[in-house]
């Protein structure tokens, strides 16, 4: 299992895919997995972030069980977002799972240009001053405490280029043993 963290629009997502891809595994978005929670566990009003922050305070390891019950099986997995190191602890505490941890980062200009490529024009991430606020707030829930963790592998995306981030990539993962192949 391969986990890649790291703040909004560094990179997460597009890596997690590739890496699937080239390993001939799962891609799985904890983003998804904590909407699902919010669908069914959510307050009246709450929103989605006010909901991930609870529940990443009192209950760490929710995103985590509910990778665990939906891919009991599966260990071919790159996930992708998770919020706090909490969340990876509770993953390193499962049976016969030994996670490669990946944290992507890039500058917040860079990562302010690529939200607003996207067309994501309904988050206020399109401008410095929104994303400091998205910052903050996955900070408050942890984000730079994976970051922190000793075993953790960086890897700073500031490329335009995805051929040249993927090659730095897999050559940063290669050096702790992670054997990519393309199918």
């Amino acid at each position: 299992m391969i986990i890649i963290s790291g703040p909004r629009c560094a990179g997460k997502t597009v890596l997690g895919q590739h890496l699937a891809h080239a390993l001939g595994a799962r891609h799985i978005e904890a983003s998804d997995l904590m909407r699902k929670l919010w669908s069914k566990d959510g307050l009246l009003g709450e929103s989605l972030d006010d909901f991930a922050l609870r529940t990443l305070e009192t209950n760490p390891c929710a995103v985590p069980n509910e990778l665990r019950r939906a891919f009991a099986f599966d260990r071919n997995l790159v996930l992708t977002g998770l919020r706090s190191a909490n969340e990876v602890s509770c993953i390193k505490r499962f049976p016969d799972v030994s996670p490669l941890v990946v944290y992507v980062d890039a500058d917040r200009h860079i990562r302010v240009a690529r939200c607003a490529d996207r067309g994501r024009n309904d988050t206020a991430d399109v401008d410095l001053d929104g994303m400091l606020i998205h910052d903050s707030l996955h900070i408050a829930m942890g984000l730079n405490d994976i970051r922190s963790l000793p075993d953790v592998i960086i890897i700073k995306n500031n490329s335009s280029s995805l051929a040249n981030y993927f090659r730095a990539a897999e050559e940063s993962l290669s050096l702790v043993g992670c054997r990519l192949t393309n199918n």
